[in-house]
């Protein structure tokens, strides 16, 4: 009985202790040049987001969430950010809608309370 009670009691504190979301978007550069990508995003409060990507690297580009809460289950790429734009070391800008859904392979976990976005660029992805 005892083993039961603790039992039941360890599922009620791991379900009552849900996680929040964090939510990542991380970019491929293959473009050949240096880019500096600014984010505006309203998710718990208005941000900004700023990074450079050299070519050749991979980073995140943009990391938002919450820790409180359950997990956004339904999050999709791009809600909740205004924009994201992307600017070259030689002034050239990145011409790839990265507010579009589709062009991000998304990867979720529920347990860990995250959603994985990441996208390559190339130099066709740029003017």
């Amino acid at each position: 009985m005892k083993n039961l009670l603790l039992s039941v009691l360890s599922i009620v504190l791991l379900t009552a202790c849900q996680k929040g979301t964090t939510i990542t978007y991380t970019v491929t550069n293959n473009t050949g040049e240096q880019i500096t990508f600014n984010t505006s995003y309203y998710y718990t409060a208005q941000r900004t987001y700023q990074t450079v990507l050299n070519n050749g690297e991979t980073r995140d580009i943009l990391v938002f969430g919450k820790n409180e809460g359950g997990f956004e289950g339904g999050y999709y790429a791009g809600q909740y950010i205004d924009s994201i734009v992307g600017i070259t070391n030689t002034n050239k800008r990145v011409t790839k809608n990265l507010l579009n859904t589709d062009i991000w392979h998304k990867v979720s976990s529920a347990k860990n309370g995250t959603h994985f976005f990441s996208t390559t660029l190339t130099e066709n992805d740029i003017q």
